[in-house]
This record gives C-alpha cells, structure tokens and sequence, in this order.
C-alpha cells in the first residue's frame, strides 16, 4: 500500500505539479504559525500549503481580540491625579499598561519623564477663572489622546479619568455587541448638552441630539477615531482649541460631544452600575466615626465592601466606581474587586476588616 501511495504521488508530479502538492499537504496538516512582536500574524510555513492552512490562518485571524487601549489626562501640578493614575496603571490597568495600551496627556511643563504621558502645550489657556482655565487645559489636551490611540493601532480607544475604575465585563460587554469598524462612540452616560441654551449657538448639534457625559468612561471605535483625524492632527486640535478659546470654555466632556456631533458619529449607551466612593471610609479610620458618618449618609465605608457589593442586575453591563478621588482607597477596592471575581488580577488573600 505504501508502494502505492509513493507511484501515485510521483504520477501527480509529473501530470499536475500543483494537484501533487496538495496531496502532500493533507497528508500533513501541521500549520507552522508565527506572530510579530505586536500580537500580528507574521507568517505561516510553508508546511501547510493546502486548503487546510489555509483555512487555520484565517481562523487564527478571526481570532484575534480587539486592542482596547486606555487614554486619560491630568494636570502637570497635580501630584494626586499623577498618583491615581498610576495607581490605576498598576491595579485594574495593569494588564493594559505591561502590554503598552496606556497612556495619559498633560501640560508640558511636567517634569517627568515617561514614554507613556504626552506633553501639551496648555500656555495658550488665560482664563482668570480656575475652573475656565482647567476646562481650557482640559480641551487642549484631547486630541493628542486620538493621535497616539492611531498610533498604537487601537480597535478601540476608552477615554476616562483618573478618579475611575471599572469591572472587566466593561470590556467583555464592548468587543461582544459593538464593532470597531463602525463610526461609534459607546458611553455609560450619554445625552449631555441636549437643550442646553448655552450650547445652542457654538454647537447646534450637540443642543439638538445631546452628546458624551464624563460621570462614565467612553469608548471611540477605531472608525470614529479615523473619521476625527481624516483631515490630520492639526484641524482636530484647532477644532479643541477653538473650543477652549471660549471666555467660558466647555468641560472636555461636553467638547468631545460637540465634536462627535459635528461629525455624525453615532452615539451608543452602556448602562452600568455606578457607586460612590466619595462617602467611604478607610479602614484606617476610626471605626466609630465611620459608623457615625455612615448611619448619616447612608453609605457603605470600604471595610463593608464584599462580593454581593459587586452584583450587577439584569441590565447593567459593568460596574463603576466614581469618583475615586484616594489613591489608598482605590488601591482597596481593587482587590476586593479581584476576590470578587470582576477585575483582572492575581489571586491576592482577602484585606484586612
């Protein structure tokens, strides 16, 4: 039979070369499979050459996870918004962060020296009012976030703050029902500016259809990103700056939704569970003032915190803990969040009551 098999196989060469080489594929349907540095499909060998490897490759492309990658920004004078940050880069991001998929902007008269946080020039923010000046700040730094989410060849780019963090069905929720390559903004608060008279003249788009809330983190598809830098880096940003020009600029919430809006990108919600952690205790804290200050308020303090804290109902798709304005509180939560089964993370014993 053996025999057989090596006269057919020599027939096959010398009548159809190529008939003759798929023979010998099937006969062997090991598919050699090599990935670049980034995750990509940089080559399959030669060892399958038939339908077979064919039809591996494109299962091993079909494969691939959507590359979600993370964009915040702060103020170059705020130590705490730098120690948020990087407590969130090394808790609930840090999967993200050791993979290269976070990144942060703020102004450039910051001191440090870090591949991943883009200095932007704010100087041209006058304001006298604090929070105008912030808000001006705020809209400067936007669009170097869609510049370096293309750069880093994001599916998709989550746009949040440092006082946030979320579950990972967040994630889960965005790659099973929405598809990057639609222009799409997904948020878990929507509908900010609509009917709101002072908006009316500057973006009568946002007046009419409402647009982007920053009490929940939102995520831009990699089509919505390529329609906002279509016309290059530069006419974003002179459309942020115009924006922050404004004796009384927008928050960078409401601007982002302007120019959403003036785009045609379609909008889409997320409905989440949010809690507070503005009330919470520490569990340094005295316990008795805890007690007191939650019988008031009516809030949990952190030390309560266990896995029914953590359960979603029907429809809520994640769960969001804002504001986080403590980075030792929010470095609390998280593990709690991991015992829980809703944060990525090693397997850590349970905190301290």
């Amino acid at each position: 039979m053996p025999l057989f098999a090596s006269c057919l196989a020599l027939l096959l060469v010398l009548v159809n070369p190529t008939a003759a080489l798929h023979f010998g594929a099937q006969k062997d349907d090991r598919v050699g499979v090599e990935f670049s540095s980034d995750g990509d499909l940089a080559e399959v060998s030669k060892q399958g050459l038939g339908s077979r490897a064919r039809s591996k490759q494109a299962s091993v492309l079909r494969a691939k996870k959507p590359k979600i990658v993370y964009g915040t920004m702060f103020g170059a004078s705020s130590d705490k918004d730098l120690k948020l940050l990087q407590t969130q880069w090394n808790t609930f991001l840090r999967i993200a962060h050791l993979d290269n998929r976070t990144f942060a902007t703020t102004d450039d008269t910051f001191s440090h020296v870090d591949p991943n946080i883009i200095h932007v020039n704010t100087g041209q923010c006058s304001q006298p009012n604090p929070s105008q000046h912030a808000y001006c700040a705020m809209d400067r730094r936007r669009t170097d976030l869609f510049v370096e989410a293309a750069k880093r060849d994001a599916d998709w780019l989550v746009l949040h703050h440092t006082d946030m963090m979320w579950t990972r069905q967040f994630e889960e929720y965005l790659m099973q029902n929405f598809d990057p390559t639609e222009p799409q903004v997904v948020g878990g608060s929507i509908g900010c500016g609509l009917n709101e008279t002072q908006f009316k003249d500057e973006c009568p788009e946002l007046f009419e259809q409402g647009g982007l809330c920053g009490g929940n983190h939102y995520v831009f598809s990699r089509a919505a990103i390529a329609i906002l830098l279509s016309h290059g880096p530069e006419a974003l940003a002179s459309e942020y700056a115009t924006l922050a020009a404004k004796p009384s600029p927008p928050p960078e919430d409401i601007a982002d939704g302007c120019v959403v809006r003036r785009n045609n990108i379609k909008v889409s919600h997320m409905n989440g569970k949010t809690i507070s952690c503005e009330n919470f205790e520490l569990g340094t804290v005295s316990k008795l003032w805890g007690s007191i200050k939650n019988f008031m308020s009516q809030e949990p303090d952190i030390t309560q915190l266990d896995t029914s804290s953590f359960t979603l109902g029907a429809l809520e798709h994640f769960l969001i803990f804002h504001p986080v304005k403590d980075p030792d509180m929010m470095a609390q939560v998280y593990p709690r969040c991991v015992l829980a089964g809703m944060c990525e993370g090693q397997e850590m014993s349970k905190p301290e009551a």
